[in-house]
């Protein structure tokens, strides 16, 4: 199962035989996927096995663009709520990409890219576009 979805099914299975799969689906894309299996037989389903979840990453290329204002574009970033108080980069319909301000404690947490290619000797100008909602942002 991926993401919930039956990627794959095995047939035939001899019991205790030693199974594995690639996952080259034209549907796979960028970000966290979560992958698990289920046995079945004609009695019904068993228990699902322990979930793992992968990130699907690619090396990004000059100019780059992310507008975190659309659906799923911070899936393929990775958030790093440095302090771990649960106050940190998330998604939501009204404000998209944003930050949650927490006034006890320090806003160090990150939002990183995938890696992206630069070449040694160049220089390259990064611009970002945010605003902020309080009178306390700077």
């Amino acid at each position: 199962m991926r993401d919930n979805e039956v990627i794959h099914s095995f047939e035939n299975v001899a019991p205790g035989a030693a199974l594995s799969w690639v996952d080259n689906g034209e549907d796979l894309t960028l970000g966290i996927h979560n992958y698990y299996a289920v046995a079945y037989n004609d009695k019904g389903a068993g228990d699902k096995s322990e979930e793992v979840s992968l990130k699907i990453v690619t090396t990004l290329h000059v100019p780059y663009t992310a507008d975190l204002t659309q659906p799923g574009t911070m899936s393929v970033f990775t958030v790093i709520d440095a302090n771990n108080d649960a106050c940190t980069w998330n998604w939501s319909d009204s404000y998209h990409t944003n930050y949650v301000f927490n006034a006890d404690s320090e806003a160090d947490d990150y939002l990183v890219t995938l890696p992206i290619l630069l070449e040694a000797g160049k220089n390259y100008n990064v611009v970002i576009n945010a605003y902020g909602m309080s009178s306390k942002t700077t």
